[in-house]
């Protein structure tokens, strides 16, 4: 607002004699005198009674509207310049439509309260803004369109929107279609936008890194031949990004840029930069190696660094010239001015903190500032910059808003559009839209709000051809860090708001995402397929990197690495190599036994050599299918020699004591401290983490016990009740006494302490176990040992209470009655650790003599003895459902895969009732589940039996058909199997219980066919008389009845048609799922013989006795091939899984064929000649 127009609202409210009104003006204006020319700021706050005083000034500032002396600019004038703004460069690209005519002041519906001179100002407002923007948009731009009918609900109105629709489709096409000179025109113009662009990038360029980017040219220049990379080196903030802008300008060859920071590995350092020095130059002459470093600490030697370090380049602090240029160039182009003493006091405060970063924000807020106090108000550092930045961004568009806006592109991992980050914060996070606004309700103006006063904390990148947001320097996302993601909670839902998101887009990829290869390079559909291909990986990337991060190990298995869908895309688009990275980049970040399975069954990819797109799904499936794990899944050896070994809740965390008055927090799988806990005076004798992940309890010979917090890391509470060491330490949370701590020590004292299951016991040396409930602290059971009990654990469900003692054993007592069962005894040394699985069944022992024994608790059965640790056995506990097993030694921690010993041997059906295990009749049908790990088979003995398939031995034997069984097919899903019978029913098997759950009886002529759909929940059925019925398989209620022939059925995979025919028939019927009638026939001149549907479902291939195969469109019936290569009847017939222009054949000629069915030409040909002889020719006959 002008000083003008300002001071005329305050005359205004004086003559009203409004004393308030001119208050708050007062308050709600501030003069900025460092604008040219001065003029008065809004003061946008969003709390309390500034809210209200919100409000009011709206409503003053409408009275003063009506009156004549203040015009509004409504939300669409500020969206609509907002919009011509950003398309300043572009006009010719706008389209405007403005009415033809204007509606006389005589027939404008004008409201009883608005006056008459209020309306004539409305329309002149109006027209002034109508001229502005005619202006601004070419007149071929500008379409005139009718003033639509006063009733929106009449006929005449969706006529008017119709008209209005196609004009401006039309006008749109015209402006998309032009002549080659004009878009060459256009392709000149975006080359110089793309210039402008890096232009704007670079405008922060001062002298120093001109001048360093001049240095860096004439070190390329006379070192090009030079195997040294060049090395920058600067402190944070010090403009190293800034001079790689410049370089990539103009450098010949685009460089390659490795940076490092301060939390970066050491080896990883030196090896990564090993292989560039050597790799890069060797492979591309020309291309210069940079590193960019915050300290030449890790990169000495002779092979980084030239003599007298000619390679390295030094970014050093800005001088008071320096900053001076900076910010008279920034007031240059924002047309601000400082007063001297403004001036003095950045350049002061900047000289303080000398860095590029500092003094680019500290210009930046004293050109956003309105008249500041040069003494108090410009921040000390950077830390400073960012909390008054982000209370102000608070204050004006409200907390949530902001909190939300930072964290997702703070979290996000590869950056979000735009368009992303409004989806987020409108779908996921009701508050996050600030004060007063429902989810997805919030005005745009605020998000044009927040994106503008963020534009010096944030950049756009152009990645994967999008342009994201991300923040411009790290110590940016390192603030927001510290402010906004300290909840350890908040950070993993944020990651699967994220996870979402990525899995929402990678869903909606078209399945042509790797595009076809065709087009040009440069435009049309090529360039689009490539821009699909990077969105999709885009989007695979972020959702793996976001799933692991969430901690959602069942989601991500279930999503990305157990997903067949999932790698097989990332396959396609990546290559095969990729599935092995990523699931060894995952089982870095969790101990899992299905992720341990696939990582070893993809470590063949990296076998593969030249093009797999064909028969990769099925190299996969066959991958997938005959995985395994070999015995020690990890072999870790450890930095420092360990005397106390606990591991944590999550299985991937262990908390270690190498001796001393501290004990440490590391990451298994990398071997990394994470954390040091501080805090005792004595040794620490034991480490016990709760089972919840909430708490870690300690305790020490200084006789104290500390509760640790186990995600902050902080200190809770201390027990100093023993009066001697502290020996064992455990943790409880009970209902009524809540989270209470145990500890016992050699006072021969166990204290409880309450903190603001219910069982819990212990024993010592006194050669006795109590056993205690914690809710009434009373005893329930006092056990007697022959020695003293050393270590202790309870089995899964609370049935086994097992013991170790000072006699080597192992006692194994009942935990409910305390009365001994048997020991274990087949180890040869004294127990030093003791843990039992989940389920109650497996029991493991380390001992002193490195060994770890795996005892069946029940049969006190030893099953194996594992390898050997080097030193006494410290701890064991199972992890991943009772799949593996970890045991820790001194130096090394084994994870061991033991998955093989939980499987019991099932109680087959067959073994309670005495019945044979062969068929007593011909078997009529077989069928294999879509696991392979059972096989059903029907016979004319009326029984089924159920086989397993990879031992052979018979699983269950099903009673039930009064007839001979003709047909038998598994379900999808594995739970059922369904059969069909000459007794004309059909009976669905629970293969769990073996039992018969469902019977279905309306067949009236023996079935002949059954087909169970993908989605396992119908079945179709044929039988003899040639009736064809789909029924529900829960309810047997009858969904469709079609009359045809049934012998041999198919139902296409998406479930929409299904395709029958007899043996001896010339014809095949396809049908129409949802209706009861014939899509089409599909006809041979002979018999068909065999068919077979593809995977996508748009086609089906017949094979007959005139030797030919034929290709039909399945929803047309229309014939697309012919295949003829076949001497005698074709007899079977098959598309490969997961590939539809492939297939294969065999016929009467003993010949089998592989096809391509696109353009009928045969891939292959393998050959029985000699039946006789058994001999094998292959030929190939493409």
């Amino acid at each position: 607002m002008t000083l003008a127009t300002f001071d005329g609202l305050r005359q205004w409210a004086a003559r009203r004699r409004d004393p308030e009104g001119g208050a708050l003006l007062e308050a709600a204006y501030r003069r900025d005198d460092n604008a040219c020319p001065p003029r008065m700021v809004y003061v946008e706050e969003r709390e309390g009674a500034r809210e209200r005083g919100h409000a009011e000034l709206t409503t003053l500032l409408r009275t003063a509207e009506r009156e004549g002396q203040f015009r509004f600019r409504s939300v669409i004038e500020e969206l609509v310049e907002a919009a011509l703004d950003m398309s300043a460069a572009a006009p010719e690209r706008c389209l405007l439509a403005v009415r033809a005519e204007v509606q006389s002041a005589d027939s404008s519906p004008i409201d009883v309260t608005e006056s008459r001179a209020q309306a004539e100002m409305d329309r002149r407002c109006v027209g002034e803004w109508k001229r502005r923007l005619l202006a601004r948009v070419p007149a071929k731009n500008v379409l005139s369109v009718k003033r639509a009918p006063s009733n929106a609900s009449s006929p005449a109105t969706n006529s008017y929107l119709r008209q209005l629709s196609s004009d401006v489709i039309e006008r749109v096409k015209e402006l998309v279609q032009k002549s080659p000179l004009d878009i060459e025109e256009e392709i000149s113009t975006s080359r110089q936008h793309h210039a402008e662009l890096l232009s704007c990038l670079t405008s922060w360029s001062d002298p120093l890194v001109t001048a360093a980017a001049q240095q860096v040219m004439a070190w390329v220049k006379s070192h090009s031949t030079s195997n040294k990379p060049l090395i920058i080196v600067g402190a944070a903030g010090y403009g190293k990004t800034s001079l790689l802008a410049q370089l990539s300008q103009h450098l010949e060859a685009p460089p390659v840029v490795r940076r490092f920071r301060p939390q970066d590995a050491v080896l990883h350092r030196r090896q990564l930069l090993a292989a560039l020095a050597s790799e890069v130059q060797l492979a591309r002459p020309g291309v210069t190696l940079i590193v960019t470093a915050t300290s030449l600490a890790h990169l000495e030697g002779e092979q980084w660094r030239a003599t007298d370090d000619a390679n390295v380049l030094r970014l050093s602090a800005w001088t008071r010239d320096e900053v001076l240029h900076r910010l008279d160039g920034a007031l240059g182009r924002s047309e601000r001015v400082l007063t001297r003493e403004q001036r003095d006091a950045a350049t002061a405060r900047c000289l303080a903190n000398p860095s590029a970063l500092f003094v680019t924000c500290a210009a930046e807020w004293a050109l956003s500032s309105c008249s500041f106090h040069p003494g108090t108000s410009i921040p000390e550092d950077l830390e400073c910059y960012y909390r008054v930045t982000f209370d102000r961004l608070e204050r004006t568009l409200g907390a949530e808003l902001v909190a939300s806006a930072c964290r997702y592109v703070t979290m996000s991992h590869l950056g979000l559009t735009e368009t992303e980050l409004c989806d987020l914060l409108t779908s996921t996070d009701p508050g996050a839209t600030g004060s007063g606004t429902q989810a997805g309700q919030w005005p745009p103006a605020d998000w044009i709000a927040l994106k503008n006063q963020l534009t010096s904390l944030w950049t756009r990148q152009w990645r994967h051809h999008r342009l994201v947001l991300s923040w411009r320097h790290r110590a940016a996302a390192e603030y927001i860090e510290r402010r906004y993601l300290a909840d350890r909670a908040d950070r993993l839902a944020r990651h699967a708001d994220l996870s979402n998101l990525h899995l929402l887009g990678f869903l909606v990829t078209p399945e042509d995402a790797d595009g076809d290869g065709k087009g040009d390079e440069v435009t049309g559909p090529g360039l689009r397929a490539n821009q699909r291909a990077l969105q999709s990986l885009r989007m695979a990337d972020g959702l793996w990197y976001h799933l692991v991060r969430s901690g959602d190990v069942e989601r991500l298995k279930l999503t990305v690495l157990c997903n067949f869908r999932h790698l097989w895309q990332s396959a396609r688009m990546r290559g095969p190599a990729h599935l092995y990275k990523m699931a060894a980049a995952t089982r870095q970040w969790f101990l899992d036994w299905e992720a341990e399975l696939v990582h070893h069954a993809l470590r063949k990819t990296e076998e593969l050599e030249g093009d797999w797109s064909d028969q990769l799904a099925p190299q996969l499936l066959i991958w997938l299918h005959h995985a395994s794990l070999p015995d020690v899944v990890w072999d870790i050896a450890l930095p420092e020699s360990v005397h106390l070994y606990a591991p944590a809740a999550d299985g991937v965390h262990v908390y270690v004591c190498c001796g001393g008055r501290e004990f440490q927090l590391w990451h298994l799988l990398s071997c990394r401290s994470v954390h040091t806990f501080r805090g005792h005076t004595g040794d620490v004798t034991c480490v016990y983490p709760s089972p919840d992940g909430r708490h870690v309890v300690s305790g020490s010979e200084d006789c104290q016990v500390i509760i640790w917090s186990a995600t902050s890391f902080r200190s809770l509470f201390t027990i100093d009740r023993h009066i001697a060491s502290v020996l064992c330490v455990s943790s409880a949370s009970l209902a009524s006494r809540g989270d209470i701590v145990v500890s016992g020590g050699e006072d021969s004292c166990l204290y409880v302490t309450r903190l603001r299951s219910t069982e819990h016991a212990h024993g010592s040396h006194d050669k006795t176990v109590i056993l205690w409930c914690l809710e009434s602290l009373t005893v329930l059971n006092e056990i007697s040992v022959p020695a003293a009990v050393t270590h202790m654990s309870v089995s899964g469900g609370a049935m086994f209470l097992l013991t170790a003692c000072l006699d080597m054993m192992v006692y194994v007592h009942s935990f409910t009655t305390g009365s001994p069962l048997h020991s274990l005894h087949n180890h040869q040394s004294q127990v030093t650790s003791l843990a039992s699985s989940k389920d109650g069944e497996l029991c493991v022992a380390g001992c002193r003599d490195s060994k770890v024994y795996v005892y069946d608790i029940a049969s006190a059965r030893l099953l194996r003895t594992l390898p050997r640790h080097g030193s006494a056995v410290l701890a064991a506990r199972f992890a991943s459902r009772g799949h593996l097993l970890v045991t820790a030694g001194a130096s090394r921690v084994l994870v061991t895969h033991v998955q093989p010993l939980t499987v019991k041997p099932r109680v087959y059906v067959s073994d309670r009732k005495k019945i044979p295990v062969e068929h007593q009749a011909d078997i009529t049908c077989v069928d294999i589940s879509a696991d392979e790990t059972m096989v059903v088979t029907g016979s004319s003995d009326s029984h089924l039996k159920v086989w397993l398939a990879p031992s052979g031995d018979l699983h269950a034997t099903l009673e039930g058909h009064t007839g001979p069984v003709t047909c038998v097919q598994f379900a999808p899903n594995g739970l059922y199997a369904v059969s069909g019978s000459q007794d004309t029913s059909i009976r669905v098997w629970g293969l769990t219980l073996n039992l018969v759950v469902a019977a279905f009886t309306d067949h009236m002529t023996p079935v002949v066919s059954v087909c169970v759909l993908s989605d396992s929940k119908r079945t179709l059925s044929a039988d003899k008389g040639g009736v064809l019925m789909l029924w529900q398989v829960e309810t047997g209620v009858v969904l469709l009845t079609c009359q045809g022939p049934g012998e041999l059925i198919r139902v296409t995979p998406d479930q929409t048609y299904a395709i029958s025919g007899n043996s001896a028939g010339h014809q095949l019927y396809v049908w129409t799922l949802n209706k009861n009638e014939t899509k089409n026939t599909i006809s041979h001149n002979d018999v068909i013989r065999c068919f077979d549907v593809s995977s996508d479902s748009l086609h089906v291939i017949t094979g007959s006795n005139d030797a030919s195969l034929k290709v039909w469109t399945i929803a047309e019936g229309r014939l697309t091939q012919v295949l003829v290569g076949h001497e005698a009847a074709v007899t079977c017939v098959a598309y490969p899984a997961y590939v539809s222009h492939t297939a294969a054949s065999g016929g009467d000629d003993c010949l089998v064929m592989a096809w391509d069915v696109d353009t009928g030409s045969s891939n292959g040909c393998l050959s029985v000649r000699s039946a006789t002889s058994g001999q094998l020719e292959t030929s190939d006959t493409t």
